[in-house]
């Protein structure tokens, strides 16, 4: 699968601001920063290919737009992660919560 670097921190600037209001959990990841709680992403050339990394880990396509599948599920996001790099699958990583403060 390619990966697109422009179109993903698009989609993924867009789906954090879809998200705002909408009762999705803020918490701090294992690696450092905040994420959307219950949801991960992956890079993906096609919906298609979305739906079958959906289907491999057994968790539900959000939605996907420009490279970008965002995935939601109630596992613990470091077993989903775990069990798709010990399988070779597709990297699945958190959705990441970034924000710019101003300094003024």
């Amino acid at each position: 699968m390619k990966k697109y670097v422009f179109a993903a921190a698009a989609l993924l600037c867009l789906s954090l601001l879809c998200s705002c209001g909408k009762g999705g959990g803020e918490l701090q990841s294992s690696v450092g920063g905040n994420y959307v709680e219950g949801e991960l992403i992956c890079l993906c050339d096609t919906e298609n290919d979305a739906r079958e990394v959906a289907e491999l880990y057994g968790i539900e396509l959000k939605s996907f737009g420009d490279g970008v599948a965002v995935f939601t599920t109630d596992e613990p996001l470091d077993d989903v992660i775990a069990r798709g790099k010990e399988k070779g699958w597709p990297e699945l990583s958190y959705n990441n919560i970034n924000s710019a403060n101003s300094a003024n």
